[in-house]
């Protein structure tokens, strides 16, 4: 069992409004405030299909422990790691693979036997391994983006707005469902997708 949490999120769109019209080549700003609301709610949208916040987001995240040589975050890919705690104590020898966002503990104080060691493994325990850490992208991958884009060139063709589930412009709120999204946009939502 896991629990993450958000610490500091600087921004939650995943494009911007200004790339977005250059895309659709809007020049007015007559759709700007319908625009903004399907940026937001395409964007909240990836997010929940990929169960990934994607924008540089810092978390704390604690994880039972399951005697295992690495673990796996729920977020990547990983900037950095401020801290990990194992039961209550500062650690400091372990390995970062940030594209995947993996935590590997150091193989240190093992001979024989590295694999049976237990400064080698993340001991049981319930949530005992904290670990505070930067993930996501610092620039959003122009893919995403471009996913973003289409969906929303794609809603704007409709005039049922495909793939809304609800829509509101007064309260500036819709709701997105897979419904009509383009194919590429799903699967390259789906390459981003989180198997924690």
């Amino acid at each position: 069992m896991r629990d993450v949490e958000i610490v500091t999120q600087t921004k939650s769109d995943l494009t911007t409004l200004s790339d977005v019209k250059d895309y659709l080549g809007i020049t007015t700003s007559d759709e700007d405030d319908q625009l903004e609301v399907l940026i937001t709610a395409v964007s909240d949208f990836i997010k929940n299909e990929t169960n990934q916040q994607i924008v540089e987001t810092e978390y704390k995240e604690k994880i039972d422990g399951e005697y295992t040589e690495s673990i796996v975050l729920s977020q990547k890919p990983i900037i950095s790691v401020e801290s990990l705690t194992i039961d209550n104590e500062e650690e400091t020898d372990y390995y970062i693979y940030k594209d995947i966002g993996v935590v590997k503990r150091e193989s240190i104080g093992f001979d024989i036997w590295p694999d049976r060691s237990p400064k080698y493994r993340f001991p049981e325990g319930k949530q005992n391994i904290v670990i505070e850490y930067t993930a996501g992208y610092e620039e959003i991958p122009l893919d995403i983006q471009k996913a973003v884009w289409d969906i929303i060139q794609s809603t704007r063709e409709s005039k049922q707005y495909a793939g809304l589930d609800k829509y509101s412009i007064g309260d500036e709120s819709m709701t997105f469902s897979k419904g009509l999204v383009p194919s590429e946009a799903m699967d390259t939502i789906m390459n981003y997708k989180s198997v924690v």
